[in-house]
């Protein structure tokens, strides 16, 4: 840019405006464009930032470095423009394609419903503009330019014009007297006098700053397939946030008043046995009064009062509270485990269900509609926000010690299709492994998926040496833990922390793993030390990504830079490119097939995609268009698979399977899902590493059996056998795996007395049979003595239904 400053200035002349439009478009140049918006209503923290409520107060524009103009369409006092007639002139500016704007899809948005308003019964706009719903052609967004280059850190104009070109923006606070933090998340920038020279120069800034950024980067990246990429699935993100989500209301305010009454009842049953224990070393000490919440207060009655010991400390030297350091401790310690599921029930209240619908239910169609940032995350993976739906919890269920109250809460559950749709998705299976396997050239893995083999089970049988026939499930998991720990870069003291076993039994792991897979520890010190070399790692599809910190004076964040880049090309490509592509895919597939009105695209989650699907649509037209497009071949990787799912509720599906006439079908039932405790987050990258710790342990812990020995089995005073029945499945759920001695003492009970009832613990990490025996539910109370707080019941699919419905009437 040359050294005069840009002349910036007002226009409010629905004339002028005219005559600038149809100057920029006779020019045939790219112009720059950008909005300011406002709403009405109570304040309410990112309004401006929702296009289903609010307004547009101001447009500016240029297609020059040297001058702006801004137009006030809505501002609260002072000359506005007629808004018709400008939604008239810039739709017609707009056709040219030209157009270019600092995060496209937010301008995209909130002016196609500025069209719908102002020209959908127009006398010759009309019928172009309801035929494409106010949408129109941009030449680019340089907010997606900025993420394909690579070259910045943040990619908001503000940031990136600072570095690129040494100028500082004007930042919009410096508009307003000083505001609170929460006030700054309601501002409106309607009150703000549009004839001030700070106004409107600040409003033409960011159209003049995003063409200079435009005319900088464009030509860097514009022959990348990855750009290109990113403006294709561009249209389908605005698509689906206009789609956008619907959630249970009703559902999380009824989970919500259960869930604060268990945790007044749990809270009080933790404050009676921290009070018993802190008893048993201190005779005579008061009741312990503890707000749990404080990190200081729980400390000093576990570390002090009680004397627990934990590998974990604070950045202070104190010992840790965090949730990690309480799983160390919930093990061997039952409060300890109170602890966290109250942590988890208060999280679960106090983040998600008393807070999501005053957030986020402002919409007149009552959905949400999250954003979904293309940029959000440098290996090309969606971020979302408003709400977050990707790190949405899972499923809950808590019982007290008395067994009279129970919580039972399934996250997901509230989050479904509305009325008149169903739902309708896929989850790549095992995506990352699969993508890692290619890139490392893998041939026992690549050769696994080809055969339809368990490749967690492979993986374990070349780990420890066995016959694939004699793998067990034990073994199977420290398999599958290992896998996801390479496809995820977890380094050793992850995973020692996240399987409580040393850090050299964890290198041992490493290393056994990297001896049968040693194609995978070549590659990934390949591009490790390809980023160390040049800053950058690129994943298959040709996306280049900045690893940030490589040449940090801090070894810890050196390590972490190193594992970023080894997992940055796999996860990149597999969750991030591949996804970017089938969504362009399906949504193209979608539009030829002319139900593009009747399925829409509601959700990404990473390595899953999630549709609205109309009633009147059976599930089998729509998986036929479907799988080709999200099922593609990539050169050198295994091939995908999607397993695909149908229902009412995201928590709640029913596991659909493609038959070879096209056609589909229920998967069968098979076992139960198993109940699990919270699984917190994004628990697709998470499963693999979480559920499997106990097993991974009991393969590695192959010494004797220390502590008490199993009781004898006279001593657990077993119920007799129920007379006269057939044949049951019952059921013993428990929240974490048991302990080995624990689990010894459940095997010696139930073999001390025979029968023919099938028996099954379920637990987080799955189903494990136990052999017959004549368990009941009565045995219920025998059973929580061994292992702590459990639930035992008939599995109702082994019941005869119809001698319960005896003597009933409908």
């Amino acid at each position: 840019m040359g050294a005069a400053a840009p002349s910036y200035g007002l226009t409010v002349s629905d004339d002028e405006f005219e005559k600038i439009c149809q100057r920029i478009a006779a020019d045939g140049r790219p112009f720059g464009y950008d909005i300011e918006t406002s709403y009405d209503g109570d304040p309410r923290e990112g309004a401006p930032l929702h296009p289903e409520e609010n307004f547009i107060c101001g447009l500016s524009l240029t297609n020059s470095l040297a001058w702006a103009r801004y137009a006030p369409l809505r501002h609260d006092a002072g000359p506005n423009l007629d808004n018709q007639r400008a939604a008239a002139a810039f739709w017609g500016l707009a056709q040219t394609g030209l157009g270019v704007a600092h995060g496209a899809k937010f301008e995209l948005r909130c002016l196609s419903r500025w069209f719908m308003a102002h020209l959908s019964d127009h006398p010759l706009l009309g019928a172009p503009v309801r035929a494409s719903d106010g949408y129109y052609p941009v030449r680019s967004c340089t907010m997606l330019e900025s993420y394909v280059e690579a070259k910045h850190r943040f990619h908001g104009l503000k940031d990136i014009v600072q570095i690129d070109f040494g100028h500082q923006m004007t930042r919009i606070m410096d508009l307003f007297p000083p505001l609170t933090s929460k006030q700054q998340k309601m501002i409106r920038f309607s009150e703000l006098d549009q004839q001030d020279p700070k106004v409107y120069s600040y409003a033409c800034e960011d159209s003049l700053w995003a063409l200079a950024e435009h005319l900088r980067c464009y030509p860097l990246v514009r022959g990348s397939f990855i750009y290109q990429l990113e403006m294709a699935v561009l249209p389908v993100v605005c698509a689906m946030e206009d789609t956008g989500v619907w959630y249970d209301w009703n559902f999380m305010r009824e989970a919500s008043a259960r869930g604060k009454v268990f945790l007044d009842r749990l809270q009080g049953e933790i404050g009676n046995d921290l009070t018993a224990l802190v008893r048993e070393r201190t005779p005579g000490a008061p009741a312990v009064r503890i707000n749990l919440g404080s990190p200081a207060q729980l400390g000093k009655v576990l570390y002090e009062d009680l004397g627990l010991r934990t590998r974990r400390r604070t950045d202070s030297g104190k010992p840790s509270t965090d949730k990690i350091a309480l799983k160390g401790l919930a093990s061997d310690h039952p409060v300890v485990r109170k602890i966290l599921n109250w942590k988890s029930l208060r999280k679960l209240t106090g983040t998600y269900l008393d807070v999501y619908e005053g957030r986020f239910s402002y919409a007149d169609d009552g959905l949400t509609h999250p954003n979904h940032m293309q940029h959000g995350v440098p290996a090309g993976r969606f971020a979302v926000d408003g709400p977050p739906y990707q790190q949405s919890p899972k499923k809950y269920h808590f019982t007290l010690d008395t067994m009279d109250l129970a919580f039972d809460f399934n996250f997901r559950c509230a989050i479904g299709a509305p009325r008149g749709w169903y739902q309708l998705g896929f989850d790549l299976s095992q995506a990352e492994l699969r993508a890692l396997a290619g890139e490392a050239g893998e041939t026992a893995l690549i050769e696994a998926f080809a055969a339809g083999e368990d490749v967690h089970a492979k993986t374990a049988a070349l780990m420890l040496g066995k016959e694939l026939a004699d793998v067990t499930k034990e073994d199977r998991d420290v398999g599958k833990t290992l896998n996801f720990a390479m496809s995820y870069q977890m380094g050793v003291d992850g995973l020692a922390d996240r399987l409580g076993i040393t850090k050299d039994a964890a290198q041992d792991l490493f290393d056994q793993y990297f001896a049968v897979y040693s194609k995978i520890k070549a590659y990934m010190d390949r591009v490790v030390a390809g980023a160390r070399a040049t800053g950058c790692v690129t994943t298959h599809f040709g996306r280049q990504v900045r690893i940030w910190d490589l040449d940090s004076e801090y070894r810890h964040v050196r390590a972490a830079a190193e594992r970023t880049a080894g997992n940055v090309p796999i996860q990149g490509a597999a969750t991030g490119d591949y996804m970017k592509i089938a969504m362009v895919r399906s949504h193209r597939a979608l539009k030829a097939a002319g139900l593009l009105d009747r399925v829409r695209l509601s959700m990404n989650i990473h390595d899953a995609l999630e549709w609205y699907v109309r009633d009147d649509v059976p599930v089998d037209e729509v998986v036929r268009v479907l799988q080709p497009a999200v099922i593609f071949p990539v050169d050198g990787w295994p091939a995908m698979r999607a397993d695909w799912h149908a229902g009412r509720r995201w928590g709640s599906v029913r596991e659909i399977e493609l038959l070879p006439d096209g056609s589909v079908r229920a998967k069968d039932a098979g076992e139960p899902e198993p109940r699990a405790a919270e699984l917190d987050g994004d628990a697709d990258e998470e499963d693999g590493l979480s559920v499997d710790a106990e097993a991974v342990r009991q393969v590695l812990q192959r010494e004797p059996a220390r502590g008490p020995q199993p009781a004898p089995a006279a001593a657990m005073a077993l119920p007799e056998a129920e007379p006269d029945t057939a044949p049951r499945r019952v059921i013993i759920s428990i929240e974490e795996m048991p302990q080995r001695e624990a689990f010894g003492r459940l095997m010696a009970a139930l073999a001390s007395r025979p029968g023919q009832n099938e028996a099954v613990l379920r637990t987080p990490a799955g189903d494990f049979p136990l052999g017959s025996s004549a368990v009941t539910p009565a045995w219920q109370p025998q059973v929580s003595m061994i292992l702590g707080s459990v639930l035992v019941t008939y599995d109702l699919d082994s019941v005869d239904c119809s001698s319960l419905a005896a003597g009933l009437e409908l």
